[in-house]
């Protein structure tokens, strides 16, 4: 969706972000009643999050179940 949208609910004008410090990330916008509204993001450590650390390993069912 464009980001200026005119629709209740959706963003006005354009996107901002910045770095207010390492690993760290912050998005924000207008809406459409003009208020601003931010987005916060941190950076996390790979080895943190296990399904990226240990795989994904897709369990088969049973035939005929």
């Amino acid at each position: 969706m464009p980001a200026d949208s005119d629709r209740a609910g959706h963003l006005r004008g354009p996107l901002t972000y910045g770095w207010p410090g390492p690993g760290r990330l912050v998005i924000s916008a207008d809406d459409y009643s003009g208020h601003r509204i931010p987005a916060y993001f941190t950076q996390l450590d790979r080895k943190s999050i296990p399904l990226l650390e240990r795989g994904f390993g897709w369990v088969e069912e049973p035939y005929g179940r």
